[in-house]
C-alpha cells in the first residue's frame, strides 16, 4: 500500500516498529478478546490494497475481493466502516486525475454503491441484534460530546508515549492551549501537499 502512495518503505517500517515497541496495545496481542483489532486491521488493510489494484488494473475481479476484505473488516470490528471514507477520498482525487468534477462524482457514486450496501446490511444486522443503530456497550446513544471525544483521542494518542500520571498533565495543558495543535496539523498538511506533489511528477 505504501508503494501505490508512492511513499517510502521506512515509512511502513517505523509504523511496524511502533506497534511493536509501544506498550499501549500489548491487549491486541495478549489478549483474546482483543485480537479482533488485528484481524479487523488485516482485513482493512487487505481491503484497501484490492481496491488500490482495482483503480490501476479495472480488474471486477478485485473489486469484488477489496468488497470481501471490506464485508470482514467490518463483522470482525466495526470501526472497519470508515474503510467507505477511504474508497470516496480515493475515488474522487486518486482515480478522478484528468476529469471534472461531474465526472469524478459521478464515477464515486457509481463504484461506492456497493460498499454502501455493505454499510447498509450491517447496520440493519446490528438493529436486529441489539436493537439499536448506533451506540456502544450500555450506551444505545452517540451524543454530540465532542468535548468528551477530544479529550478521549488526546489520551489515547498519548498514552502510546507517555504515562500515567504525566500523560494527564499533559492532555490538561494541551486542552488549556489548543492552539498547539496547529502544529501537528501543519505538519501535517505540509507532508500531504509534498507528497501529492511527488506523485504528480
Amino acid at each position: 500500500i505504501i508503494r501505490r502512495f508512492r511513499l517510502p518503505v521506512w515509512v511502513a517500517t517505523l509504523g511496524s516498529i511502533l506497534f511493536i515497541v509501544l506498550p499501549n496495545r500489548t491487549e491486541s496481542l495478549a489478549w483474546a478478546a482483543a485480537q479482533t483489532h488485528v484481524f479487523a486491521t488485516f482485513f482493512y488493510l487487505l481491503s484497501l490494497f484490492f481496491y488500490l489494484r482495482n483503480i490501476e488494473t479495472k480488474r471486477p475481479a478485485l473489486y469484488g475481493l477489496s468488497l470481501a476484505a471490506y464485508s470482514a473488516s467490518i463483522l470482525t470490528k466495526e470501526i472497519g466502516i470508515t474503510l467507505i471514507g477511504i474508497f470516496f477520498l480515493l475515488d474522487f482525487f486518486y482515480s478522478g486525475e484528468g476529469h471534472s468534477v461531474r465526472q469524478r462524482t459521478h464515477n464515486v457514486l457509481k463504484r461506492l454503491a456497493a460498499p454502501a450496501l455493505i454499510v447498509i446490511g450491517y447496520l440493519t444486522l446490528r438493529h436486529y441484534a441489539t436493537g439499536y443503530l448506533f451506540g456502544y456497550y450500555a450506551a444505545p446513544t452517540l451524543g454530540p460530546n465532542f468535548s468528551s471525544m477530544f479529550h478521549t483521542l488526546l489520551d489515547i494518542t498519548l498514552s502510546m508515549v507517555t504515562a500515567a500520571p504525566y500523560r494527564q498533565f499533559m492532555v490538561g495543558k494541551i486542552i488549556g492551549h489548543a492552539w498547539v495543535l496547529l502544529i501537528p496539523v501543519g505538519i501535517f498538511i505540509a507532508i500531504a501537499i509534498r507528497t501529492n506533489k511527488e506523485t504528480r511528477r
